[in-house]
């Protein structure tokens, strides 16, 4: 899984290689998981809270809840 949607590989070590480009900047797999379940958490709170999109449960909304989340 090479390319622009990967940060370079830059080490040996293979929790740093193939590394999706994030928003959070993290270099390391281990590292980006914890900060995606850590933010997706978050965000599944709010909406058991009755905050984020509201909708019908059709194909936008349900992009809606997905943009929310990730």
């Amino acid at each position: 899984m090479a390319g622009s949607y990967t940060y370079p590989n830059e080490s040996n070590d293979p929790d740093r290689q193939n590394v999706l480009r994030n928003k959070f900047e993290i270099r390391s797999g281990a590292e980006l998981r914890e900060a995606e379940y850590a933010s997706t958490d978050i965000r599944q709170i709010e909406l058991s809270l009755g905050q984020g999109p509201r909708g019908s449960f059709d194909a936008d909304h349900l992009k809606a809840l997905h943009r929310h989340i990730f």
